[in-house]
């Protein structure tokens, strides 16, 4: 960079502790450590002095046997370029983001917006040229991603990182713009220049058009902080979300709004959603609550200039916040049978939906979108077409706007609606993605014209040529409603997308939609505990012993009738110790079966079914609810839609069971039970991955009832028995015994750490200081060595080790003791 006279963060690297200590006095503090060729921001943080240094340097390096220790630039603007260069040495900027976060948060933490919105020109172009002059330099061919910091009070910038590739922030410009930039580098690696590149949006212009956007697009994060305990909610460097939503709107506050609801169902758009205990902390070290931190302000009379002063986020930003609060406050002082008409089409415009609008006045969202109705409000249906209309072009990439008079397209082909997976989150990921899109496909397969509504940038179905039509918008009753509405569709697939889409099924069913596959009634039956547990007593199949209550005195008699170990729940369940968890995935028409398959969990009965280690096939009640659709069994529950099992079992039998199913939706025929001609030794294991390394602090690695894993990998086998070496890669090599075991674990002389807690250590709070919790910490957040707290997974590893390792003598003399554990001395083992 120094070659063509830019300026980069200073910076120098590091090999060990005290080369860090060096550059660091060089540099001066405060300083940020990042972990060489890491991602994610894994392993970095923010010091402010050298005891922080070390203790970060510590981490680091057992992730990547590199830091960079640079210059901090908190406080300042980010922002990032996406840019594309072919061999012909043209090059065009496909899209600009502004981070709403100012820098010291991971982008991947930050809330996003693109294009910017409160650059200069001056500032546009001086950093739009500074990225075609860095990608010239470089020689690169194809895409590139550059991210500066800018100081909001000057134009002095530096750049912090240029990654040559296409990244996590490539694919959210591709869905911003409607730029298929993986596409447009494949098609330049091979040498064709952008002039001879169709754009494939449009049809009608070439690729070396750079994109114009004539709306605006934000997207947020999405974290699942609550599901681990003890663990640090601030943002800073490293990554710690699991997903994140796009919204489309014509204005910034549209945008906005539409973003925030789409994080989690709960959240009615920006207003106080979350309980936060201290405003003046959360906005001046921010956390996941940040957002609902900044309306709470706002409603305790903070003024923009002093939410600036604790946040440092730009004032544009916060003054159109506040214009929205504004809003909020002049609803909450009508009703429905009083506000203006003018109010109503203002809050719509401003991104307030139904809900929050009824809940501002005291009503129902059926009553408000009544209203709307009557007032003729309603949303127009705009596409994206990366020409700002400056060109005649027609695509299939649609999004909802009240700030418009007109829709762009007309509406003739009635398609059928497959509702997505939204945004991944712990519980629902890739999995019901492929679902969805196997639907559309398969939907396509038969000549139906499809329609897909999403909000996922991250996924497959919201590509633009995956569905006819694709909406980028909540899966929310009143966007259902709306779109189903405006495109006359013949019915909606709810049961690809996971428990989102079918928490809707009731409600849309009452609005008079079609609901292809199973009568939305049917679906309330299976989710309802009483109305399933009746239906499991009809019909003679045991369940385990539970009830609902709501006082501790009750559940205290249910534990004192049915006894302990008990599962607490929404609703209390007697726990069924030491049972083998089954469970299985089918397709069924008009109630009987079509397809089964039936996969064992290696852990027993008390690990969620998504944490658990599946094997297909085994090794070691349908006709009641006239199903029409997949449906997953696990002992106590049905549930009437597909299940993040699905993809798993599919691929590994070879038969697609979401194609088959789709067909039974339509009333197509299907082969019952098709031959898959495998092999009986033929195995499958699946098995979760967890990002305990992430969670900076507290997080304690066991598996439990909460699901806590977000990922999973499968291989295919023939011994089942054999899995655990090929997921884990164990090793035979000989380690000297010459530290204690948390000296073994901290400098990575361990490759496998097998520890067993006990069963009841769960949230108990003298579990977290016992040697236990300590060495599983260290194994997952310094050293990263493989963890296994499963006394089933240690058993399957024993066992394959048996019979792939040779079994020689141990060269360390490992001494047993007996121990004896006294009541009343918690967390206190005594040695004979």
């Amino acid at each position: 960079m120094a070659e063509i006279g830019e300026k980069c963060a200073e910076s120098c690297t590091a090999t060990n502790v005290d080369e860090a200590i060096t550059a660091a006095k060089t540099i001066g503090y405060p300083v940020i450590v990042r972990a060489a060729y890491a991602l994610g921001g894994l392993g970095s943080g923010f010091a402010q002095n050298e005891e922080q240094l070390r203790a970060l340097c510590d981490k680091a390096f057992a992730t990547s046997p590199q830091v960079l220790v640079e210059k901090s630039m908190k406080g300042w603007k980010e922002i990032e370029y996406e840019v594309v260069r072919d061999c012909r040495d043209n090059c065009i900027t496909v899209c600009n983001m502004e981070n709403f976060d100012p820098l010291g948060i991971h982008t991947g933490d930050s809330i996003v917006v693109a294009p910017s919105q409160t650059l200069s020109d001056a500032d546009y172009n001086m950093l739009r040229t500074t990225a075609v002059n860095v990608i010239r330099h470089l020689g690169v061919v194809g895409e590139c991603n550059i991210q500066y910091a800018l100081n909001p009070t000057s134009q002095e910038y530096c750049i912090i990182e240029v990654n040559a590739r296409l990244s996590r922030s490539s694919a959210l410009a591709s869905k911003a713009t409607g730029y298929p930039l993986a596409f447009i580098a494949a098609k330049l690696g091979l040498g064709i220049p952008l002039n001879e590149i169709k754009n494939s949006v449009t049809k009608v212009t070439s690729a070396c058009f750079e994109p114009s956007l004539d709306y605006v697009v934000v997207k947020i994060p999405r974290w699942d902080l609550k599901k681990f305990n003890r663990v640090s909610r601030l943002l800073s460097s490293s990554m710690k979300s699991v997903g994140e939503v796009m919204a489309i709107g014509r204005t910034f506050e549209e945008s906005f709004q539409k973003a925030v609801r789409s994080i989690d169902d709960s959240f009615s758009g920006f207003a106080k959603n979350d309980y936060v205990e201290d405003i003046d902390e959360e906005l001046v070290n921010p956390t996941d609550k940040r957002v609902f931190a900044i309306n709470t302000a706002f409603h305790r009379e903070y003024s923009v200039d002093k939410v600036w002063q604790m946040t440092n986020i730009d004032k544009w930003f916060l003054s159109r916040l506040y214009d929205i609060f504004k809003i909020e406050q002049a609803l909450t002082a009508c009703t429905v049978s009083n506000v203006p008409t003018e109010l109503l089409l203002r809050s719509k415009q401003y991104g307030f939906s139904d809900r929050q609008i009824a809940n501002c006045m005291s009503s129902t969202e059926l009553a408000v979108r009544q209203l709307r109705r009557e007032a003729n409000i309603h949303p127009f249906v705009k596409q994206i077409d990366t020409v700002a209309a400056e060109f005649p072009a027609f695509t299939n990439y649609l999004y909802l706007t009240y700030n418009a008079a007109e829709h762009d397209i007309t509406f003739e082909d009635r398609g059928v609606m497959v509702l997505g997976s939204g945004v991944y989150r712990i519980g629902s990921s890739v999995e019901f993605d492929w679902c969805a899109v196997r639907a559309i496909r398969t939907l396509r397969d038969q000549g139906l014209p499809t329609v897909m509504v999403n909000y996922n940038p991250e996924t497959v179905s919201t590509d633009y040529d995956e569905a006819d039509r694709l909406y980028f918008e909540n899966i929310s009753l009143e966007t259902i409603l709306d779109i189903y509405d405006a495109e006359q569709s013949r019915g909606v697939i709810l049961s690809m997308g996971g428990q989102t889409p079918n928490n809707i099924a009731l409600p849309l069913y009452r609005q008079n939609v079609k609901i292809y596959g199973t009568s939305p009634e049917m679906i309330d039956t299976a989710e309802n505990r009483f109305k399933f547990s009746r239906l499991l007593d009809e019909i003679e199949v045991d369940q385990p012993k539970w009830k609902e209550l709501s006082s501790y005195e009750e559940a205290a008699t249910f534990c004192e009738t049915v006894g302990f170990p008990v599962l607490v729940r929404p609703s209390d369940y007697h726990q069924v110790e030491q049972a083998k968890e089954i469970e299985m995935d089918a397709v069924a028409k008009d109630g009987k079966m079509v397809m089964r398959y039936i996969s064992e969990h290696v852990e027993n009965a008390g690990v969620h079914s998504g944490d658990g280690t599946l094997i297909h096939p085994l090794q070691d009640r349908q006709n009641d609810l006239n199903v029409m659709a997949p449906f997953n069994v696990q002992s106590i529950e049905c549930n009437l839609r597909a299940a993040r099992s699905f993809p798993f079992v599919s691929k590994v039998m070879g038969i697609d069971v979401i194609e088959m199913a789709t067909k039974v939706m339509l009333n197509i025929s299907v082969e019952a039970y098709p031959d898959a001609g495998l092999s009986t030794d033929y195995v499958g294991v699946k098995v979760p991955q967890s990002s305990f390394s992430r969670m900076s602090s507290g997080a304690d690695p066991v598996l439990g009832v909460e699901m806590a894993s977000t990922g999973e990998v499968a291989i295919i086998f023939i011994d089942d028995s054999l899995w655990h070496l090929e997921t884990l890669g164990a090793d035979s090599g000989n380690q000297k015994s010459e530290y204690p075991l948390t000296q073994y674990l901290a400098n990575n002389l361990i490759d496998m750490y097998i520890n067993l807690p006990s069963k009841n250590h769960y949230r108990r709070p003298a579990s977290y200081a016992g040697k236990g919790y300590h060495t599983r910490r260290i194994a997952v957040h310094f050293a990263d060595v493989p963890l296994i707290t499963n006394t089933k997974n240690a058993k399957m590893l024993a066992e394959a080790s048996i019979k792939k390792l040779p079994l020689d003598i141990w060269s360390i003399d490992a001494k047993s003791y007996d121990t004896h554990t006294f009541p009343g001395l918690v967390g206190r083992t005594f040695e004979e």
